[in-house]
């Protein structure tokens, strides 16, 4: 049977993670802000792009890329050892406000379970490649044209800005696996420090699966180019449109408000008439789908 975390258990979950993830300086973010600054430089790089393949576009540079992304976060994982008693001594003190009692003692328990159920689904995740082998090969074989005949023939620009459009990508898509991956692994290590620290083992087993906790496909770092966010915003009105046709198959009418006993709703209108707010909900949604299926190796063509 899975068990939610009550609002205890997420105090001490956040208390955890944010730390470590979430905070300006957690071993995460040093590491993501570096490597948002890569993604600036290539898309400079990219407007910059002639006829001519940059010399280091080549596997060895991509390997060594990844491999530095990896090297800082095990860099950031390190000397943790401040960070880690900062946590501690922060559960310590709010099991301490609870009187240390096994209720508070199980939800901190519930709390490094969900945080274990999180580093699973999301840290682990390895997104899949825009681009297979064979289509990288083929993208660099048309950006090399290395004849004379074939570059007076025709421009090689776009050709070498698709390729190494798509080489800065999955150099940037391999690093961020590589460091979740390592921060992943190094949570679980300091939940079970944790789990020690305080002997939960014995209250209460944290390796078994009966959390639950939402845990959608991380999308933030992903960002929609302006075409996707209009099919966002037709996506949007469909998505009331079937609402709408849904809520009048059922019988419900328009009411200035709510009433579920009469079937009335005030958001049964046309998706312009709805309020901003209703309008956002929608919105969000389908922004989220999207992102979805980029996040999870599709294209979305036209």
């Amino acid at each position: 049977m899975n068990t939610t975390m009550n609002k205890r258990a997420q105090m001490f979950y956040n208390t955890i993670q944010a730390p470590v993830l979430q905070e300006h300086l957690s071993p995460y973010q040093v590491v993501n802000t570096e490597l948002q600054r890569l993604e600036t430089s290539y898309r400079d790089s990219l407007a910059k792009c002639g006829q001519n393949l940059p010399n280091n576009i080549n596997e060895d540079y991509s390997r060594g890329k990844v491999r530095d992304f990896l090297d800082m976060a095990k860099r950031a994982t390190q000397d943790t050892s401040e960070l880690e008693n900062r946590i501690i001594a922060t559960l310590n003190d709010c099991l301490q406000r609870e009187g240390n009692s096994n209720e508070a003692r199980k939800d901190l328990g519930v709390a490094l379970q969900a945080l274990r159920s999180f580093v699973r689904k999301q840290m682990f995740y390895e997104p899949q490649a825009e681009n297979s082998d064979d289509e990288m090969a083929s993208k660099r074989a048309k950006a090399e044209k290395t004849t004379l005949l074939e570059h007076i023939t025709r421009s090689n620009d776009d050709d070498v800005y698709e390729y190494c459009d798509a080489f800065y990508k999955e150099i940037i898509r391999e690093s961020r696996i590589v460091v979740r991956q390592h921060i992943g692994h190094y949570l679980i290590r300091l939940c079970d420090k944790i789990s020690d620290n305080f002997n939960l083992t014995e209250l209460y087993d944290a390796n078994t699966d009966n959390v639950y906790l939402p845990s959608p496909i991380e999308t933030s770092d992903i960002v929609l180019p302006d075409r996707l966010m209009l099919l966002a915003e037709e996506m949007a009105e469909n998505v009331h449109e079937i609402w709408a046709a849904t809520r009048l198959e059922q019988g419900w009418s328009y009411g200035t408000e709510r009433n579920d006993a009469l079937k009335q709703h005030p958001c049964l209108v046309p998706y312009d008439q709805l309020p901003e707010s209703e309008k956002e909900y929608d919105r969000n949604t389908s922004i989220e789908t999207l992102k979805f299926i980029i996040a999870k190796g599709w294209r979305i063509v036209k």
